[in-house]
């Protein structure tokens, strides 16, 4: 977190007021949390892994507390078609 902090060019963004900060989220997130588990919109997804695989959680997430559907996604798609037939756009 140090090096971030560092790095955002801010003179007035230091580690301890970033340590307060995040003190005060970690605090204030509980009850948010707590409320949003017991109706069953709370999603923890683990962003760990490479973008695409995060990007592939989230959508499926949202499209199951939305619509009641989970859609996996292919890992790859195949495009075929004769010559002009816009495989390429």
């Amino acid at each position: 977190m140090k090096a971030r902090i560092e790095h955002t060019g801010d003179p007035n963004v230091n580690l301890d007021l970033v340590s307060k900060r995040h003190a005060s989220f970690k605090a204030s997130i509980g009850p948010v949390n707590d409320a949003m588990s017991k109706l069953d919109k709370l999603v923890n997804i683990d962003a760990e892994r490479p973008l695409d695989s995060v990007t592939r959680a989230v959508f499926n997430e949202i499209d199951e507390k939305l619509f009641g559907i989970r859609i996996e996604l292919p890992k790859a798609i195949f495009v075929i078609g004769g010559t002009g037939a816009g495989k390429g756009t």
